[in-house]
């Protein structure tokens, strides 16, 4: 199923590389130009002289809602790359598919706000649990006395309570990779749905597809790492032997700035290709 999923998403993405990466652009160039306007209100808030709880507050709860922004506009983009896909035919509008079918933006607005609480909680969980194992690591700063025998008894609850907050994580995540695509995937075909749905028929669709999906992001994730690599291994060498051995400086920068554009080249070419491969492994296990 992964491999089928790769290969097939794979010879799509050849086959329709332009459109497919125009279909994401407006998410990127959008959220990285929010994404800058956050930067550089949270820099002005770290440089004032007067700290003030209101105005952070601001800038927090700002730069939720820019995170909020981009994640419907890529969200926006898969399910354009989902009806494409079934109808083989697939248009730049698409990229914007969320926005003509109903209140489907609004849905997606609200499950990436929910998966941001998730992601809070679980943060907080982790870091609790990285707190206890510090605490066990150097006690008298946190006013303990404490014996070697509790010292390894708080290390060993730390570590436990960061497994257990790991593997939750994973299960939750997993179980709804899918929400926004099984919601806009029945709205579309005309069912009337209420807002916990994209919730259940996710969970459902992953009961016993978990591994499977964990697979897929950890063999794209090996591509692409082993990819760079290569090419970071190769940059390397080149720059030894002409920049070091012939000390040919001039000519050694420009094949780096060749390797660095290819690097660049190649990881917007992962990007649509790995967007593609999830849509497909979707539409094996639906």
């Amino acid at each position: 199923m992964i491999i089928k999923a790769i290969k097939s998403a794979l010879n799509i993405t050849k086959k329709h590389f332009w459109i497919l990466l125009a279909m994401v652009v407006p998410a990127i160039l959008i959220s990285a130009i929010l994404g800058g306007v956050v930067s550089s209100l949270q820099n002005s808030e770290a440089l004032s002289l007067s700290y003030s709880f209101g105005a952070s507050f601001s800038v927090w709860l700002i730069s939720v809602l820019v995170g909020i922004i981009g994640v419907v506009l890529f969200e926006s983009a898969a399910m354009g790359y989902l009806t494409g896909d079934e109808t083989e035919t697939f248009k730049f509008e698409d990229a914007f598919v969320a926005f003509k079918q109903g209140n489907t933006w609004l849905v997606a607005a609200l499950y990436a706000a929910f998966m941001d609480l998730i992601s809070f909680i679980f943060g907080a969980l982790f870091v609790a649990a990285v707190g206890v194992i510090s605490a066990s690591f150097v006690p008298q700063a946190f006013g303990f006395n404490t014996t070697t025998a509790q010292i390894i008894a708080l290390i060993i609850v730390g570590i436990v309570i960061l497994a257990l907050v790991g593997i939750a994580w994973i299960f939750v995540a997993t179980g709804l990779a899918f929400i926004y695509l099984t919601y806009f995937d029945a709205k579309r075909k005309g069912q009337e749905l209420h807002l916990m749905a994209g919730f259940s028929k996710s969970w459902n669709l992953m009961n016993g597809k978990r591994w499977d999906l964990i697979g897929l992001k950890l063999l794209t994730l090996i591509i692409a790492v082993v990819t760079l690599a290569i090419i970071a291994v190769v940059g390397a060498l080149l720059w030894w032997i002409f920049a070091s051995m012939l000390t040919w400086t001039v000519f050694a920068i420009v094949l780096e700035a060749v390797l660095a554009v290819l690097a660049v080249a190649i990881s917007i070419f992962y990007t649509v290709w790995f967007a593609m491969a999830n849509i497909k492994f979707y539409e094996e296990i639906k």
